[in-house]
């Protein structure tokens, strides 16, 4: 993870270490939406702390309930009975450190639905999709909020410029000195 998603992880990692009480919350909030499916635990938690980069705001902003809260996340079950098995909470805690460390398994997504509304908002054109994991929708948006697609491209071109110089000055520095010179570029 690079730019300012790379900032955004480290962001959310001192937010969540600050309250506890949130980082519950947001392990509730992926049981609720993807069960104990580690990959779309993982997919929900990246979404989360991506659209909190791509709208400037904090995770608790992000980590809402839509109806109590006038939040993101449908209350479904709200995630009761997850964190107190602790096989459940087990998933959701690697989820949440893969996600914490960088996983990018959503491809820089900042949203997730799934079912009819997923269908409607991708055939729409509102979002734009990326993934499908354990049958959740992992998108970015499009035409419904073009001033945050404008600004997650903008994020996502820095992060892999980013990315690729990064990978690029690793080979560089891989090289052996006869390499080098066969290349043009000056001994170390």
């Amino acid at each position: 993870m690079f730019g300012e998603f790379a900032a955004g992880r480290e962001r959310a990692r001192a937010e969540l270490d600050a309250k506890p009480w949130l980082k519950e919350k947001v392990l509730r909030i992926a049981a609720n939406e993807q069960g104990n499916n580690p990959a779309g635990t993982q997919g929900v938690l990246e979404t989360l702390i991506n659209r909190s980069v791509n709208r400037g705001t904090s995770i608790e902003k992000e980590a809402r309930w839509h109806r109590s809260e006038r939040g993101y996340y449908a209350e479904g079950s709200i995630g009761r009975g997850a964190l107190e098995n602790p096989r459940h909470r087990a998933v959701l805690e690697h989820s949440l450190e893969r996600a914490l460390a960088g996983s990018n398994i959503t491809n820089y997504a900042t949203d997730n639905a799934s079912g009819n509304l997923a269908r409607r908002e991708e055939s729409s054109g509102a979002f734009v999709p990326h993934v499908t994991i354990n049958g959740e929708h992992f998108s970015h948006p499009g035409r419904a909020e073009p001033a945050l697609r404008d600004r997650w491209q903008r994020q996502v071109y820095g992060a892999e410029t980013a990315r690729l110089a990064e990978e690029h000055a690793a080979k560089q520095a891989a090289k052996a000195p006869a390499e080098r010179l066969a290349d043009g570029e000056v001994a170390p």
